[in-house]
């Protein structure tokens, strides 16, 4: 953040927002069920790691507080959720601002 002409810091204009979300459910494929306890990242362009939850009882899921910009979702396996390279369904409630 750089200084504004008065030497105080920036405006909220200039700094990058924060307030972004990504939602959705996660199911397995085969067969169709939600996978409670998956963990859920959203990782940047840079490969950081910019958010991270559990999916609930239901395979839901919310990462808020994002700034805008665009992500990868990755998925860890979790003591209920089917190991890597098995098939899932995810479904986006979409990105909000």
């Amino acid at each position: 953040m750089t200084a504004g002409d008065n030497g105080h810091p920036a405006t909220a204009d200039t700094a990058p927002r924060t307030n972004g979300q990504i939602a959705g459910v996660v199911r397995a494929a085969s067969p169709d069920r939600p996978l409670p306890g998956a963990d859920i990242s959203a990782v940047d362009a840079t490969g950081e790691v910019v958010a991270h939850t559990t999916t609930d009882r239901d395979g839901r899921f919310r990462l808020t507080g994002l700034p805008h910009r665009l992500y990868a979702l990755t998925r860890a396996p979790g003591p209920t959720a089917p190991p890597d390279g098995d098939t899932l369904h995810l479904t986006l409630d979409g990105m909000r601002s």
